[in-house]
C-alpha cells in the first residue's frame, strides 16, 4: 500500500533572525523600563530626601557595672543575713541562712519531715525567731545527753 502522506521532518538548522530579533527586542524593552523607572524615582523622591546613615551611639545600659554588681551582692547578702517577713499574710518568715542551716543540722534525719503548724500572721518576726531558737536549743540539749 502506497503512503499518501508526505513525511515531514524538522529542519536541520535554526533560523537565527527570529532568535536575534527577540533577544534585541527584550534588551531594548528592559533598557526602556530601567530608564523610565529611574526617571520616575527622581521625580517622586528627588535628590534631597536621601539622608546619609549615622552610626548608632553605644548603649549605656550600665554606666558602672562593677558598682552595680557590688550593690546587688550587698543587697542579696543583707537579705540572707537578716530576719524579715516574706509574706506576712501567710506567716512566711525569712531567717538568716546561717541560723537556718543550724536548725536543719540540729534536726538530723528528721530535717526532711513536714513542718509542724504554720505560724499565724499576727505573730511578730521576733516572736517567731525566739520560738525557733528555743526549739533549736531544746533539740541540741536532747542530742547532747
Amino acid at each position: 500500500m502506497p503512503d499518501n502522506h508526505a513525511t515531514h521532518t524538522e529542519p536541520d538548522k535554526i533560523r537565527a533572525l527570529p532568535v536575534l530579533a527577540t533577544t534585541i527586542g527584550f534588551t531594548v524593552f528592559a533598557a526602556i523600563c530601567l530608564v523610565a523607572l529611574l526617571a520616575y524615582y527622581r521625580v517622586l523622591v528627588g535628590p534631597g530626601l536621601y539622608v546619609a546613615p549615622r552610626p548608632f551611639p553605644a548603649p549605656e545600659l550600665q554606666t558602672s557595672p562593677l558598682s552595680d554588681l557590688e550593690k546587688l551582692q550587698s543587697a542579696q547578702l543583707g537579705r540572707i543575713e537578716r530576719y524579715g517577713w516574706v509574706d506576712q499574710s501567710k506567716g512566711l518568715l525569712r531567717i538568716p541562712i546561717g541560723r537556718a542551716m543550724e536548725i536543719v543540722a540540729s534536726k538530723g534525719g528528721a530535717a526532711l519531715e513536714p513542718l509542724e503548724q504554720a505560724p499565724s500572721p499576727q505573730q511578730s518576726a521576733a516572736e517567731l525567731a525566739g520560738q525557733a531558737m528555743l526549739k533549736a536549743g531544746e533539740a541540741s540539749e536532747g542530742g547532747e545527753q
